[in-house]
């Protein structure tokens, strides 16, 4: 992680406990998000919406 931060933006597309959080190596507005529930989310800041939705 970069550093810690505070939350500044809450997103519909998050309804439950993240267990991780990870920014692009390369592309700074791209974040991916995991939670509890086995689904990842790809979000573009940009847009301010998740872009794709993964599950185990």
């Amino acid at each position: 992680m970069r550093g810690e931060t505070n939350c500044s933006r809450t997103s519909p597309d998050l309804r439950v406990y993240l267990s991780q959080v990870s920014f692009h190596p390369s592309e700074a507005h791209l974040l991916i998000s995991g939670s509890l529930d086995g689904f990842m989310k790809l979000f573009d800041l940009r847009r301010r919406e998740a872009t794709q939705t993964y599950t185990r």
